[in-house]
This record gives structure tokens, sequence and C-alpha cells, in this order.
């Protein structure tokens, strides 16, 4: 939308409304404007301009979020589809107890294999994970993945040996995209491939209990490898790829926490990507406890002597706490831990309804 804009398509009274509300904003704005829709632009406009109107009857706090509003939604819009926060639905067992670990790239070069890694273990029954040790790398991939699915028009709905579940067909560089890659090179597509090929190795077992008076007895062991296959076109860039019932299963009994993918995308160290994930699982914003349990919780090298663990966690908070996921409560303290999430973030909002 140029700084005049194109009514030819507008109803006459639209188009003076458009134009009265563009002499209000400054030639700053009209630049980030003219790339969104003119529908969306006179909305923000409309907006923008009430603002004004009301501006000494707002109070400082409501100013000071009107500002925040307007650079995150008028000066961060390159085109609509950057105005989403993707959610991805991660099955809540997996934010607690992870087969994700944080991993150096000699570790990922030489990955050992976990057997009966135990996720869950419920009255209902349990989960085990068995496969290589996969990286938050692949968590990445795969939160991201999830992300996607979340979104109706990306989603394919299928059924494997009759269970439900989906598959995602569209570009693989929109995934690096929204990793945080803007321009990926040959070696960010391989590493991609490579991180869902790992984790068609990667398996689930389900299994299911009757109960027998005081006793658990296993009925059913259902057992699925974590991707279930996928394909990519190096012609057209297209990438399909089909994750585990189990993930759709968990979507549809609302056992998912919300992780916000593209702010995870901007945490850089490992570690603070798993503890950013841990704590989105909590109901309440504040998590305390022992050093070694949110080690362990963390997948952190058990073996490393307390010092260097309560080092790395120190640095994976103060990351968190200059993105503003965490505030400055959070702290360490000997062999004690406090972790204090901001409040009510929005990667903590309830599931959408399956369509």
């Amino acid at each position: 939308m140029p700084n005049t804009p194109n009514n030819d398509n507008l109803p006459q009274s639209v188009s003076a409304i458009m134009q009265e509300l563009l002499n209000k904003v400054s030639p700053e704005d009209r630049g980030h404007l003219q790339n969104i829709p003119e529908d969306m632009a006179l909305t923000l406009l409309k907006m923008k301009s009430a603002m004004q109107d009301r501006q000494d009857e707002i109070p400082a706090q409501a100013k000071k979020q009107a500002k925040e509003i307007r650079k995150a939604v008028i000066e961060g819009a390159g085109t609509p589809e950057q105005l989403k926060l993707p959610l991805s639905p991660l099955p809540t067992e997996l934010t607690r107890t992870s087969p994700f670990f944080p991993m150096s790239k000699q570790e990922m070069s030489t990955r050992e294999y976990i057997r009966d890694m135990i996720i869950a273990d419920h009255a209902w029954g349990s989960i085990k994970y068995s496969g290589p040790k996969l990286s938050v790398y692949e968590e990445d991939m795969l939160i991201i993945l999830l992300a996607l699915l979340n979104e109706a028009n990306n989603r394919i709905k299928t059924e494997v040996d009759g269970q439900t579940t989906y598959t995602y067909r569209g570009s693989l560089l929109q995934l690096l995209k929204m990793k945080g890659i803007n321009k990926p090179g040959k070696n960010h597509y391989e590493d991609a491939l490579s991180a869902f090929k790992l984790m068609t190795s990667a398996r689930f077992d389900l299994t299911t209990n009757r109960q027998e008076g005081k006793k658990k007895i296993p009925k059913k062991t259902t057992f699925k490898n974590l991707i279930m296959g996928g394909e990519y076109d190096h012609d057209t860039g297209e990438f399909t790829v089909t994750i585990n019932p189990y993930f759709y299963e968990a979507y549809a009994a609302g056992e998912v926490t919300m992780i916000d993918a593209q702010m995870r995308s901007q945490i850089n160290s490992p570690i603070a990507k798993a503890l950013f994930r841990f704590m989105q699982s909590h109901r309440d914003d504040c998590w305390y406890g022992p050093l070694m349990t949110i080690s362990a919780a963390l997948n952190l090298d058990m073996t490393l002597p307390k010092a260097k663990l309560r080092e790395r966690l120190k640095k994976s908070v103060g990351e968190l706490v200059k993105l503003n996921v965490l505030t400055k409560e959070s702290r360490i303290e000997g062999d004690h831990v406090t972790i204090v999430r901001q409040s009510k973030p929005l990667s903590s909002a309830k599931k959408k309804a399956i369509t």
C-alpha cells in the first residue's frame, strides 16, 4: 500500500477514512504499513488514531503497553505471516521427562543408544523411549513441526494402522525460517533432514494396564517410531513428514503444553531451551527445589561436579532473564534453585480445538 492508498476497490467512505487516518501517522509508519494488506492496515490505523485521540486519558502503564503493541504489530510486520506467534502442542509428559539432551557437537557425532527410558508411569500405563540419544536440536525441529501442524492449513489428517495422526506437507525452508535461519545453506538443509531421519529411529512404547485388585497388569503394548516417515524432493523443495499417532492422541486429549516456538528460536543455549520447555509445563510461575533435581530434569550430565552443574544452570537462567522469559527473582543459592517464570506467558494458552 503506497502513501496514498490504492482505493479503486474500496467504498468511498472507507477510502476517505484511510486517507484521514494516514494523515495522522508519521512517514516512517506509512512505510511500515505498505507491506501489509489494506484491511489490516485500516484496523491498525484506527487503533493508532484512537490511542492518539485519548493520549491524555491513558495512564502511564497503558501508554507503555500501547508503545509495545505498536512496535510488535506495526514495525515488526513485514508480511501477515510474521504477525503469528506459532504455538507448538508438545505432549506434557515430554516437557518433564524428555529424550532430548543438551549435547555438544562431539557427543552428537558419537551418539549412545538409550534403552527403555521411562517417560511416564501412571495407573493407566506407561511410556518408554528407546533409540539414539537425541539432542536439543532434534527437539527444536520437532517443536517447529508441531507448531506448523497446529495450524489446520498445514496438516493432513491420516490413518496409520487404524490410528489417526498428522502429516505435514510443505516447505522445509519454512521450518528453517521458523528456527531463525532466514538464508539457509546446504548444511542447514542437511542438518534438518538428518534430525528427522534420527527421529525415525527413535521409538516410543506405550503400554496400557488393566487393574486386578491392587496390581497393574500390562494389557497391550504399542510401539512406533517418533517420526513415522518422510520424504524430501530436492528439485521442488517439498517436504513431507508424518508424526507418531501418540502426538495426535495427546493433542486430542488435551494433554499438551503449548510451547512458543518463536520465543524458543531466540534462545541460544541448549540448556536454556531445556529449562524453557520444563518451565512451560508448570501451572505455577515459580519452581523451587534442589539443584540435582532440576539438573536431572533438564538431562544435564549428572557425572559433572555440582559446581559445574551450578555454573551451567546459572548461565541458562541469566539468558532467560535477559529474554524476559524468567524474572530477576530466579536464582541459584548453593544447592537450592528458584525459577520464576514471567506471569501468564503466551505459550501457556489452551490448545485449539481440532477440526
